[in-house]
């Protein structure tokens, strides 16, 4: 199952602990809606439609 760290810090310190605590991508979410559903869509056609996972 991949780990997405999505949050609103962009702090250099915070994507080093994710990758260092195996999260797979670190995103740095907008602030308004629609900002944010977009980054959401990237993700799932990312994710759900472009990698290809083990089962």
């Amino acid at each position: 199952m991949p780990v997405i760290m999505l949050t609103t810090s962009s702090s250099e310190q915070d994507v080093l602990t994710s990758y260092k605590n195996h999260a797979n991508c670190y995103i740095t979410k907008p602030t308004d809606v629609d900002g944010f559903n977009t980054v959401m869509e990237s993700i799932e056609n990312f994710w759900v439609q472009t990698v290809t996972l083990p089962h």
